[in-house]
């Protein structure tokens, strides 16, 4: 009976284990598609801020300071 009670412990630790390892997979799939959110968005924003300077520099090449 010890054996068997043995046994089943080993199981469940196992199968902790694998759900661990799932967990943490998992939080780590999250965290690079957080990242890569991060990254796309502060892309889009570098983009921008330089579309506005061109803007910024088109309207005073068209409209010099006298």
């Amino acid at each position: 009976m010890a054996s068997r009670c043995g046994q089943d412990q080993l199981v469940l630790s196992a199968c902790q284990k694998d759900i661990d390892l799932r967990k943490i997979k998992s939080e780590i799939k999250g965290f690079a598609i957080l990242q890569a959110s991060i990254h796309s968005r502060r892309k889009d924003s570098i983009q921008q801020g330089k579309d506005a300077d061109q803007k910024a520099l088109n309207c005073l090449d068209s409209n010099p300071i006298p």
